[in-house]
C-alpha cells in the first residue's frame, strides 16, 4: 500500500494517519510528573508557571479476535504552562507517533519488541501465518503505511526548517 504525500502540521499529520489507517486509534495523553526535580541552570521553571509533564502517544487497534494491540511513544518531563498544551509536543509529535506506529506494527506481525535481527531472530514471514492472522496482516499493512506517511511528514518538516536556516 503506497501512500503519497505528507503533512507539516499536527492536525494534518493526525488527519493523514486517520485517513490511511482508519482502524487505528491515536491517543495523546499528558500527565503531570509529580517526581520531576529541576536540575538545570537558571531559575526554577515552576516559578514561571511551567509544570513538568510526561506525554504519551499511543496507537491502538482491536483485531478480529477481539485482542487489543498497542504501541506507544513517550516524552518524559516536558514543561508546559497549564491549559496551553502544545499539540506538536515541542516538535516531537511526528517522532513519537512514528515510534508508536512502529511498535504497534511489530506487535501485529509477531515481532517481540526486545528481539532484533542482531540476536538471530528471523524476519516474520506472512507465509508462516497461522489461521486468524490474516486480519492482523491487513492491519499491519495499514499501520506500516501510516508510519511511512508520518516519517515522510517528519522529513519534510526537517527539510523546510533547514531551508529557512
Amino acid at each position: 500500500m503506497a501512500v503519497k504525500g505528507f503533512a507539516t502540521t499536527p492536525k494534518g499529520i493526525l488527519s493523514g494517519v486517520r485517513r490511511i489507517a482508519p482502524n487505528v486509534s491515536i491517543g495523546i495523553r499528558w500527565e503531570v510528573d509529580p517526581y520531576f526535580v529541576w536540575d538545570g541552570d537558571g531559575p526554577e521553571k515552576a516559578e514561571r508557571g511551567f509544570i513538568p509533564h510526561n506525554v504519551y502517544v499511543s496507537a491502538v487497534v482491536v483485531t478480529m479476535e477481539g485482542k487489543t494491540v498497542f504501541g506507544r511513544g513517550a516524552l518524559l518531563a516536558r514543561d508546559e504552562v497549564p491549559s496551553q498544551e502544545d499539540p506538536n509536543i515541542g516538535g516531537y509529535l511526528p517522532q513519537m507517533l512514528a515510534t508508536a506506529l512502529d511498535e504497534l506494527h511489530n506487535r501485529l506481525v509477531g515481532k517481540r519488541i526486545w528481539e532484533t535481527r542482531s540476536r538471530g531472530r528471523k524476519e516474520w514471514d506472512p507465509r508462516e501465518a497461522r489461521e486468524g492472522r490474516r486480519t492482523r496482516i491487513e492491519l499491519a499493512t495499514e499501520v506500516r503505511a501510516a508510519a511511512e506517511f508520518v516519517e515522510r511528514s517528519s522529513d519534510e518538516i526537517d527539510n523546510r526548517a533547514q531551508r529557512r536556516a
